[in-house]
């Protein structure tokens, strides 16, 4: 709550995630475990509107500390070091904006990784990034959600995206 109130958020149904979205990620979030039909009803699967074949239409991304059940639905898995959410999400706000950190990795992830996926956001008809308990209930919890919802707003200057809190 802290965080929306800091910075607030675009919102929208998990319907439209459905008919639009091309780009879908997973942070912290193990939807496989906690919403076992989320894949078939809304992120995955499901053909929509605008993603006439489905899953094919859409390129999803996990993001996590170690592998999950979901990384088997995903077409990238980006394996992070615990407790390492805030400053991953700070680099990819500053490629986001043009600009490149002095190291060539932060938490465990190259600065190549990351900036291929802020460009694949940039480009996405509809980006959507669900995120978790694994970036709620960690180290910096409410500014690590704000992190988030910042690069949302970044991503927004250049392609419809949403940021969308989900259990587990």
């Amino acid at each position: 709550m802290v965080a929306l109130q800091l910075g607030g958020a675009p919102a929208a149904t998990l319907g439209e995630v459905k008919n639009r979205s091309d780009l879908v990620i997973f942070w912290g979030s193990n939807p496989a475990d906690s919403h076992p039909r989320h894949f078939t009803r809304y992120s995955g699967t499901p053909k929509g509107r605008f993603n006439p074949r489905g899953r094919k239409d859409r390129y999803i991304v996990v993001v996590d500390i170690r592998k999950t059940p979901s990384v088997k639905y995903s077409d990238e898995f980006i394996q992070i070091k615990p407790g390492y959410d805030y400053e991953i999400l700070t680099v990819m706000r500053m490629l986001a904006n043009g600009k490149r950190p002095d190291q060539d990795e932060v938490g465990g992830v190259k600065v190549d990784t990351l900036e291929k996926l802020v460009d694949r956001c940039k480009k996405a008809r509809m980006g959507v990034l669900f995120f978790g308990q694994g970036i709620t209930e960690t180290r910096g919890k409410h500014q690590n959600s704000a992190a988030i919802y910042q690069f949302g707003k970044d991503m927004a200057a250049h392609a419809k995206f949403l940021t969308l809190p989900m259990r587990g």
